[in-house]
């Protein structure tokens, strides 16, 4: 038979994405293509699967207030089991974790529905009143019979498959990060001075690759070096709370990003996915992408993050005459436009993340062009981007117009975020074409 509507076609012609510093970056990997054509036999709708992924992410941020790179992970954990229930049922595509037998005539709705309540119930006990009225309800939309009973069953193989395969990847571990003062070295940071955020990203076990040092990009520049007193005289002059370099509007781009990834992602990826009309196998597949590269990319950040363990600007412009450096002065009293967050500074975990968010749009699309509207929840405003070069750019000049990064911080999280994305879409099974029945 023909392929399904929106079959993940061979991309081996490269989809080019311009980033910020004009760098050309390349998916390789299997496009999500729009113009592919409709298969004969109808498939399962999206709705299931988008109502999960938007009751999921709402759950873990809004109501178990995660922090970003925790929600990222505990996407991933829910979409890997909703895709491979789905998997199971349309036959299509490798499956994250290959075992489930193919169960043609299951009720996909009702997979995803034990999949995800599965996954969600077993990290959030304390939600499962909610969750258990969720559940009940997408059942009863489900007609009774073996179909529902097959589906349910095939969600939570899928789960049990996942939760068990995941048990020992280190995201549970308690884990500190021992600090010393000295120049160039990350300390907790005004105005609350808290310890170390999520270390255990560092050293948990990523999805896509073997370990989270894979990815670990080169040094910070050094204290003496020109490039430092650059970026750290641009973030002193154009991120400081009182600035007045800064226009109005590079204020609103730093307050912009200061929404939650996971939550304007997601809701993003959701949106691609109806407007292109996805059936549930190819929504499914481009939420598991998105949210499991969201997560790696945040792995290999963190790694990197703890391992240089890089000082933020508000400790760095204070003690500016500590590195050595004649062209950085000190400002005792200086403060960011916006409360660092309670991690190292390089690199830029916005930069690591949204690289790769943009790879996957840009591989779903098959162009760079992404045209895509992105909305914050910091904000409650919505910000159309034209192309990835835009969005990149924003989230870069965001970071450092707020205060809290470098500008050579961005760009390293950037490629590492593209990196990883483009090797989960070239390997693995992101990189497998779809079967035909």
């Amino acid at each position: 038979m023909s392929r399904q509507v929106f079959v993940l076609r061979q991309s081996r012609s490269r989809v080019l994405l311009a980033v910020a510093l004009v760098v050309s970056l390349s998916t390789l990997g299997l496009v999500l293509s729009p113009g592919s054509a409709r298969a004969q036999k109808p498939e399962a709708p999206a709705s299931a699967v988008l109502a999960w992924n938007g009751f999921a992410v709402d759950l873990i941020v809004n109501t178990e207030h995660k922090l970003q790179p925790e929600s990222y992970v505990y996407m991933a954990y829910t979409q890997a089991a909703v895709y491979d229930a789905v998997v199971a049922v349309s036959g299509h595509f490798p499956a994250y974790l290959p075992g489930l037998a193919h169960r043609p005539h299951a009720s996909v709705d009702a997979a995803v529905a034990a999949a995800a309540h599965r996954v969600l119930a077993h990290y959030f006990p304390d939600q499962l009143t909610a969750l258990d009225t969720r559940y009940q309800s997408a059942l009863a939309a489900v007609a009774d019979g073996p179909q529902k009973d097959s589906g349910i069953s095939v969600g939570l193989r899928a789960a049990d498959a996942v939760l068990a395969a995941r048990a020992g990847d280190g995201f549970q571990d308690v884990v500190t990060y021992p600090t010393t003062p000295g120049p160039g070295l990350w300390v907790p940071t005004p105005p609350a001075f808290l310890a170390a955020q999520t270390p255990q990203l560092a050293t948990m076990t990523p999805f896509t690759f073997p370990t989270a040092s894979d990815f670990r990009p080169g040094p910070p520049p050094a204290l003496g070096s020109a490039a430092w007193a650059a970026g750290y005289n641009e973030v002193k002059a154009l991120g400081s709370e009182g600035s007045t370099s800064r226009t109005p509007e590079q204020t609103a781009t730093a307050r912009f990003w200061l929404g939650n990834v996971a939550l304007m992602y997601n809701e993003a990826l959701r949106g691609l996915a109806a407007s292109h009309g996805l059936d549930a196998v190819h929504a499914a597949r481009l939420l598991v992408t998105g949210d499991m590269l969201g997560a790696d990319a945040l792995i290999a950040c963190f790694d990197a993050k703890y391992h240089y363990g890089f000082w933020r600007p508000v400790t760095a412009i204070r003690a500016g005459d500590t590195d050595q450096n004649a062209d950085t002065a000190a400002d005792p009293a200086w403060t960011p436009l916006v409360v660092t967050p309670n991690h190292p500074e390089y690199p830029s975990a916005h930069g690591c993340v949204s690289a790769a968010q943009a790879v996957v749009v840009a591989d779903f699309l098959g162009t760079s062009t992404v045209d895509i509207d992105l909305h914050s929840s910091a904000t409650g405003t919505v910000r159309p981007f034209a192309t990835v070069s835009d969005w990149l750019g924003s989230v870069g000049n965001g970071r450092v117009w707020g205060g809290i990064h470098y500008r050579f911080s961005t760009d390293a999280g950037v490629q590492l975020g593209t990196s990883v994305a483009r090797n989960a879409l070239s390997h693995g099974f992101l990189a497998g074409e779809a079967q035909d029945d």
